[in-house]
């Protein structure tokens, strides 16, 4: 069986009302393993907005978003 390379990213957006929504912050975790993880987080400049996080695998066409919420960042 052969190994293929994946690559997890994992994105925190800022739920606007005009898509596409901007991306805030961004890492990847790549590599041919069973178990993948990636962290990310942002100060945004300290605004108070909406915001979601969506993760997906590069190699695929699906990603899930989770629940928006009002959240003041760090700042």
């Amino acid at each position: 069986m052969t190994s293929k390379t994946r690559a997890l990213v994992v994105e925190i957006k800022w739920n606007k009302a005009v898509l596409p929504d901007p991306l805030t912050a961004k890492n990847t975790d790549s590599g041919t393993k069973k178990s993948y993880n990636a962290t990310v987080s942002t100060c945004d400049s300290g605004n108070k907005r909406g915001y979601y996080a969506r993760g997906y695998f590069t190699q695929n066409d699906s990603h899930h978003d989770t629940s928006p919420k009002d959240i003041k960042s760090c700042g």
